[in-house]
Parts: C-alpha cells; sequence; structure tokens
C-alpha cells in the first residue's frame, strides 16, 4: 500500500493541474458562446418576421390580390423553412466506421 504522502499524492496534483482548461479551450468556448448568441438572435429575427408574416396573410382579401402573390410564396417558404429548422433540431445523424478489428480478435 502507498501512503498518502508518497508519489501518488504528487500525480493527483499533477492530474488536477492537466485537467484545467487551456487557454486554447477558453478561446474556443468564448468563440461557440459568440456563434451561438448570433445564431440566437438570427432565429429571434426569423421568428418574428415569420410571425409578423402569419398575421398578415389572415387579414383576408388583402393577401389575396395578385401584387402581393410574391408576399404569399415567400410565407410558404418561411413555413417550410421554420419546419425544417424545427424538425433538424430533433435529429442526430452519426455515423460510425467499423475500423480494423485486432489481430486477436475473436467474435462472441
Amino acid at each position: 500500500m502507498r501512503s498518502s504522502t508518497g508519489s501518488r499524492a504528487g500525480s493527483s496534483s499533477s492530474i488536477a493541474a492537466s485537467s484545467a482548461p487551456t487557454r486554447e479551450f477558453r478561446g474556443y468556448e468564448e468563440r461557440k458562446d459568440q456563434e451561438l448568441a448570433a445564431e440566437e438572435v438570427v432565429r429571434r429575427r426569423f421568428d418574428k418576421f415569420w410571425a409578423q408574416e402569419e398575421v398578415w396573410i389572415r387579414k383576408g382579401v388583402e393577401a389575396r390580390r395578385t401584387r402581393n402573390e410574391g408576399r404569399v410564396k415567400r410565407l410558404e417558404r418561411l413555413r417550410n423553412d421554420r419546419a425544417a429548422r424545427l424538425d433538424r433540431l430533433g435529429n442526430v445523424r452519426i455515423s460510425l466506421d467499423a475500423g480494423e478489428r485486432p489481430v486477436n480478435w475473436l467474435p462472441s
């Protein structure tokens, strides 16, 4: 058995020092936070614009005029984009390669 004053105590302090975040990782975390904040701003703007267009389309006759057909088509695209974005949030695709098997590998 090793005592707590032996080399084992020294190794735990080196593990603690190595587990501290590095400057590069802190930089990565900061960039990630900035990107997530920027994406949130884009999502909020999109959702606000989409909500305004949904209100407009429900006004009735105004939306069916020929000169507003482009706006109606744009709203349909917005609906599709929003549905795709919401679907993307719930789905994750992961693919893994089996890699090489060790020489001594035997199936169980």
